[in-house]
């Protein structure tokens, strides 16, 4: 007999939550109905509506037409989510109080369902000339309108990044040692012909690269110049310095030296305060061993010390990173490729003959060899196929 007095106080319970249930339901539409007249209220009728006396005071709120009890932006926020979901929540607008020169109205679309920014075309994209509304759970934030301070609203825009590459590089790598007067040497060539070939490549609208904008190239990190170019000078002849270094300054041009600092002030190679010029005027200097030796004829104890002591020695005269390797008379074996690794170079230039490419070995980059007694036309051919 108790069994059903149960059944009837859980039914009686159950009828008096659906009842606070509507009536908190009641209270919020009428909260909200109340609300929503002054979001519709364009941007001059709010102001005149809704400004204090005090032009001072700092109190942000949304006042009601007709009410002189104000509702802050907390109270008002959870509404302002429901019409950040809706498809018409463009057609709304409020003002935030007071009329602060860096507080003013929030524009039409300034909220608009799935969208973190304002739309780019159509009626409201042609009268933004205010900011967008940026609301989220913890502030409501106004940004400053060009009407307040006379500039054009801040633009949120990413940093620029370097542009990469649609394809892999293929950058020619010319090959040059002594720039002097020597019939019958193709591994010379005269000041004369020198000069030609830098000035073409200056009218032709080529950019000789630094190491560093070369293995960006390298690594798909930036495209690059439309017509890029390394110029490299192996073993440090002391003509490099007369010749060389005054024709690439006046061209803007850069350039690398592969040197060997066992060779230094022997009278036919540069000083190390010639060496430390060419670095100033913007030429990166790198290690060709310590002595030029003929590498694959060495232990490997001895093969380190070339290429080792050779780094150290740049590194602690120009204050450098030397790890790009040039190897002498382009010889090397396994363990001087294994050596390179342990001393972490990032490339190292061969004599094989080829346009320079990322699909190749970083430690067998190829160069083209710039042949002092061919001509102008033939040189060019060897690059530009």
């Amino acid at each position: 007999m108790k069994r059903p007095k149960l059944f009837a106080g859980r039914a009686r319970l159950a009828l008096l939550y659906r009842r606070w249930f509507f009536s908190m339901l009641c209270c919020v539409l009428a909260v909200g109905c109340s609300i929503l007249p002054a979001l519709a209220q364009s941007p001059d009728a709010a102001d005149s509506a809704t400004a204090p006396a005090d032009s001072g005071s700092r109190s942000h709120s949304v006042r009601i037409p007709g009410s002189d009890a104000p509702i802050s932006l907390t109270q008002a926020l959870p509404f302002l989510r429901l019409l950040e979901g809706s498809q018409s929540a463009s057609a709304y607008k409020y003002s935030a109080v007071p009329s602060h020169p860096a507080m003013l109205a929030v524009p039409e679309a300034a909220v608009r369902a799935g969208s973190a920014t304002n739309a780019a075309s159509g009626p409201a994209a042609s009268e933004s000339s205010e900011p967008a509304l940026q609301a989220d759970a913890s502030s409501m934030a106004l940004q400053p309108t060009a009407a307040a301070n006379g500039a054009a609203p801040p633009v949120n825009a990413p940093a620029a990044a370097p542009v990469k590459p649609d394809k892999p590089a293929r950058i020619p790598v010319l090959n040059y040692h002594s720039i002097t007067v020597d019939p019958g040497n193709p591994a010379t060539i005269t000041p004369e012909k020198f000069a030609e070939q830098m000035r073409y490549l200056s009218k032709a609208g080529y950019t000789p690269l630094t190491l560093k904008q070369f293995s960006d190239m390298m690594e798909g990190i930036d495209k690059g110049p439309d017509k890029p170019i390394l110029l490299t000078f192996d073993d440090g002849y002391m003509d490099n310095y007369e010749h060389a270094m005054p024709l690439l300054k006046e061209l803007g041009f850069h350039a690398t030296l592969f040197m060997s600092p066992g060779m230094v002030d022997d009278g036919y190679f540069m000083s190390w305060e010639q060496i430390k010029e060419m670095h100033e005027a913007g030429w990166d200097i790198q290690p060709h061993g310590m002595t030029h030796p003929h590498l694959p004829k060495l232990n490997v104890k001895n093969q380190k010390f070339e290429i080792a002591e050779a780094k150290a020695q740049i590194e602690q005269h120009l204050g450098t990173v030397a790890d790009v390797f040039c190897y002498p008379y382009g010889e090397w074996n396994a363990a001087t490729l294994q050596l390179l690794q342990e001393l972490q170079f990032k490339y190292a230039f061969t004599i094989e003959q080829g346009l320079t490419a990322p699909s190749q070995h970083k430690l067998k980059l190829k160069r083209i060899f710039a042949n002092g007694e061919e001509s102008l036309e033939q040189w060019k051919s060897r690059f530009e196929k």
